[in-house]
């Protein structure tokens, strides 16, 4: 287990290291998908930290949060309309909250990427949810 989380930090450090500097596309809806796979990192981190400390469980339920906020990023990327990124991407205030409220809920977030992004990414976040996504609702929420 310690030579797999050593080279997932290996290979997270090289993901930071490629994006170091490194601007995002010109426009909001990069911005804030950019912001979106950075906490996919983010949670990728936590989940091999809680793995080290002994927290399994916690590091599976890690798991569904690394994955959704992948399938956002990818969202907000290629399905999100205007309107969507603009709401996700502005200042955190009571409007902005309940504006966000609206926004479609995960299930209907991945049929939009299959109907828009490219076959290879609507392919592999499709793949996750059929192999895993069962396991990672019984974790989170038992």
């Amino acid at each position: 287990m310690d030579d797999f989380l050593n080279r997932s930090d290996e290979l997270h450090d090289e993901i930071l290291r490629l994006l170091d500097g490194v601007p995002a596309y010109p426009g909001i809806r990069h911005e804030v998908a950019l912001v979106a796979c950075g906490m996919a990192l983010e949670h990728a981190l936590s989940l091999r930290l809680l793995v080290r400390a002994g927290y399994y469980t916690s590091a599976l339920s890690m798991v569904r949060l690394q994955y959704e906020a992948l399938t956002r990023s990818v969202w907000l990327l290629y399905a999100a309309t205007d309107l969507q990124v603009e709401t996700l991407g502005s200042p955190l205030t009571l409007e902005a909250e309940h504006a966000a409220k609206k926004m479609p809920m995960f299930a209907a977030m991945l049929n939009q990427i299959v109907e828009k992004a490219p076959e290879q990414a609507s392919s592999m976040l499709l793949n996750f949810k059929e192999v895993n996504y069962h396991a990672m609702n019984s974790f989170c929420w038992r």
